[in-house]
């Protein structure tokens, strides 16, 4: 069994990875991998707050990684092979609930900013938008799903606008 590093932004794809992973017996989780900005101590461009990031770490039952050195890395990408609509589908069916905590609004209404990732979502978005948000139209915070031991209880504050960005401040309730 391989042994692996997951890149963990703290949103939907990369928890959704941590899902799949550990459902194949040939690769083994031992760590996440998440890069912050020093200066706001939040996860670039999702704007996640470290406390939130450490506690999804601590739902999944791995360590946050803080440096790679000499590691050999591999690229694996268990996820994006599926067309990303019925991604999404799969994602909400089998439980996994995340709030928008960023979005672009040259691409998608701020006012999705916070909103819950599920099936209305889904169905209110505009023709062309990604239901993953693959082109950069959002990101996400996952709270809860097949791969937390527990959901993590959180509540959105308010939103910042940054440039086109709206950012929702997830925090932990």
């Amino acid at each position: 069994m391989k042994r692996i590093l997951l890149s963990w932004s703290s949103g939907k794809d990369s928890a959704w990875s941590l899902h799949v992973l550990r459902e194949r017996a040939e690769y083994e989780v031992v760590g996440l991998l998440t890069t912050f900005n020093e200066a706001a101590d939040r996860v670039a461009m999702h704007a996640v707050r470290r406390e939130l990031v450490e506690q999804q770490a601590a739902a999944v039952g791995l360590p946050l990684q803080k440096q790679l050195q000499g590691t050999g890395l591999q690229t694996v990408f268990p996820v994006w092979w599926m067309a990303t609509r019925d991604l999404a589908r799969e994602m909400i069916a089998a439980g996994v609930r995340a709030k928008l905590t960023c979005v672009d609004t040259k691409k998608l209404n701020g006012s999705f900013a916070g909103c819950e990732f599920d099936e209305a979502f889904l169905a209110d978005l505009p023709e062309g938008v990604d239901p993953c948000g693959e082109r950069g139209e959002f990101h996400s915070f996952v709270y809860a799903g097949p791969m937390f031991n527990a959901e993590l209880r959180i509540s959105v504050g308010g939103t910042v606008v940054r440039d086109q960005f709206v950012f929702a401040d997830v925090i932990a309730a």
